[in-house]
């Protein structure tokens, strides 16, 4: 008479399985939260990058806007009130601060105040 072993295998294998699975989760799931990086080193999470892409977005429609605007008026630069007229209110702000876009009317340059945005 033969003992069949093979569900025992089994169940080993699941067991190893799920302490990779396990052990693979807490390394990666701190990198992409964030958490567990020093203060003054925080690395920046996707998040965090989708709302600094967002921010570009909106700086760059700004722009269009103000370019639409001297091709339609032959005035430059706009006033940005003058600009504003049919956009959200949401598109002036950073999404990442909530901090109001900088304008220079003197030159029509549109910026963005929070700080590691200047690049934008």
């Amino acid at each position: 008479m033969k003992l069949n072993n093979k569900s025992g295998f089994a169940l080993i294998g699941i067991l190893i399985i799920l302490a990779i699975i396990i052990i693979s989760a807490a390394y990666l799931i701190p990198k992409y939260t964030g958490a567990g990086a020093p203060t003054e080193q925080k690395k920046v999470t996707p998040i965090e990058q989708a709302k600094g892409v967002d921010c570009i977005n909106n700086l760059s429609q700004i722009r269009n806007a103000i370019q639409l605007y001297y091709t339609t008026n032959e005035t430059y630069p706009p006033y940005l009130y003058s600009i504003s007229q049919g956009m959200s209110s949401s598109i002036f702000k950073c999404p990442v601060s909530g901090n109001s876009y900088g304008y220079d009317s003197s030159n029509g340059r549109v910026y963005c105040t929070t700080p590691g945005h200047e690049k934008y």
